[in-house]
């Protein structure tokens, strides 16, 4: 591919503004790369993801620190009665690389890069379960 093609693929990945106009993107860059996706377009299409994730009323924000990822949830879904119960049931695959706290009544999940070579991925599927929580409990 050209560089004005490359160009072209990275601005469309940047103003993709749901799911599904980024898996069309993923599914023509394999199609167009071989199968593979190159690693200059994964990083940007997972860093797309994150920030599509980010976007919804359930995240307050997410803050990227040398050693770890903490991601602060919105007061209304810290509010949801028995939502740290769900969250953690939810979230018991990933006990061992994600910590949750509760202080002054905001609930922060906190993702240790040092111990977590794949931290992306592990923040990806923590946004995505949230995400699907926040769903059950009808925040929109």
């Amino acid at each position: 591919a050209s560089n004005n093609e490359k160009i072209e693929l990275y601005q469309k990945i940047n103003e993709a503004d749901n799911f599904d106009k980024l898996d069309n993107l993923k599914k023509y860059i394999k199609d167009n790369y071989g199968g593979e996706i190159p690693i200059s377009f994964s990083n940007l299409l997972e860093q797309r993801e994150i920030d599509i994730y980010l976007s919804f009323k359930e995240f307050e924000k997410l803050d990227d620190n040398p050693n770890f990822l903490n991601l602060t949830l919105s007061k209304e879904v810290c509010k949801i009665e028995g939502i740290g119960t769900d969250l953690f049931m939810a979230l018991i695959n990933y006990a061992s690389k994600v910590k949750m706290t509760y202080l002054n009544k905001t609930l922060n999940l906190i993702i240790d890069k040092t111990k977590n070579q794949n931290y992306i991925d592990t923040l990806i599927n923590v946004l995505k379960i949230i995400h699907q929580e926040a769903l059950k409990h009808e925040i929109r």
